[in-house]
C-alpha cells in the first residue's frame, strides 16, 4: 500500500466494478474501500478483485453507507 496518495471510499460498491476500475485505470491512490451492506455484494468484490489482481490496492468492508 502507497504512503502518498488518495485514500478512495466506494460506499455503495456492489460488484466492486467502479473501484476495480480506478485501480486499474486511474492513478494516484494509496488505498481503496469498497464497502457494500449485503454479504454477497461483498463476496462477489473478493473475486472480483482477485481475479482482476488488484487486492495490493483495495478491500473490502460490509457495513451500512450511513
Amino acid at each position: 500500500m502507497r504512503q502518498d496518495g488518495v485514500a478512495l471510499l466506494e460506499a455503495l460498491a456492489a460488484s466492486g466494478l467502479r473501484s476495480i476500475r480506478y485501480a486499474k485505470e486511474a492513478g494516484g491512490f494509496r488505498s481503496i474501500i469498497a464497502n457494500d451492506l449485503s454479504r454477497a455484494a461483498v463476496e462477489s468484490m473478493k473475486t472480483n478483485i482477485e481475479h482482476n489482481e488488484v487486492s495490493h490496492l483495495i478491500s473490502t468492508s460490509e457495513n451500512d453507507a450511513t
